[in-house]
């Protein structure tokens, strides 16, 4: 089965009512600027046209999101043994659900005609095995605009990438990342599987970056890569080799 299915207007009701009536946590994603910002929010109800999310907070900075009538907004939630990926537009902020009380930043969300769905083993966060090279440059800013060399006003850290999921990764480079990169720092990402395997580009969220010893660790959250068809199609490559690294060394710890 392939990792990444198109499903029509009336499995989106379907699910997104479901995911309504049990108030599934979801992750809205929206572009800001060059880049893009996830969100953690939850279903509060939905009906034939619409549901409705509750107030959305920065899933890395926690504030508070303000999102306007019209947005386009990218939704993402787990339900049954897949995680669900929709785009749609926001109908109206400051509504209410019922049995809850109207929030002045909860929002209503246009009810889309089609959606995607990804296996969730996907998702699980794999330890690279031994013996796999897995290679990952980062650098400040968005995919499209990666150095064509490293200087200091435009650096890129290269190194091994220690774990990977389908919503992101750690990667270990050298020690003065810490001092560079703040959780919630915006990159670009360029992931090579093997010495001359396939590569994904990405924008991606940093989620922290901590020192170890001489080296230093940085995880990183994968931003909007359902939002084009090269990002789904980066999706599936990641989403096959998860696969391929579990199998091989098992889970790491969780699904994220």
């Amino acid at each position: 089965m392939a990792f990444i299915e198109e499903m029509d207007a009336a499995y989106v009701m379907e699910s997104v009512r479901q995911a309504a009536g049990k108030r599934v946590p979801a992750t809205v994603t929206v572009r800001v600027g060059e880049g893009w910002a996830n969100f953690r929010s939850r279903f509060l109800s939905a009906d034939e046209r619409q549901f409705v999310l509750a107030q959305p907070v920065d899933a890395l900075t926690g504030q508070v999101g303000t999102l306007g009538v019209g947005d386009k907004v990218a939704v993402s939630f787990k339900l049954r043994h897949h995680k669900h990926m929709l785009s749609a537009a926001v109908g109206a902020v400051g509504v209410s659900a019922p049995a809850e009380q109207a929030d002045p930043r909860a929002l209503s969300v246009l009810m889309p005609p089609r959606m995607q769905r990804m296996q969730r083993r996907a998702f699980i966060r794999v330890t690279v095995p031994p013996g796999r090279i897995v290679r990952a440059a980062v650098w400040p800013g968005t995919c499209d605009a990666e150095p064509v060399e490293a200087r200091p006003d435009r650096p890129v850290w290269c190194g091994q990438v220690t774990n990977l999921s389908a919503g992101g990764f750690q990667v270990r480079v050298a020690r003065t990342c810490p001092d560079v990169l703040d959780a919630g720092d915006a990159v670009g990402v360029r992931i090579a599987f093997g010495v001359d395997g396939e590569t994904v580009y990405a924008d991606a969220g940093c989620r922290h970056a901590l020192a170890d010893g001489d080296d230093a660790l940085l995880g990183f959250q994968f931003m909007a890569l359902d939002q084009t068809p090269g990002g789904r199609e980066a999706l599936a490559l990641i989403g096959t080799k998860t696969e391929e690294f579990a199998r091989q060394g098992g889970p790491d710890r969780r699904a994220d």
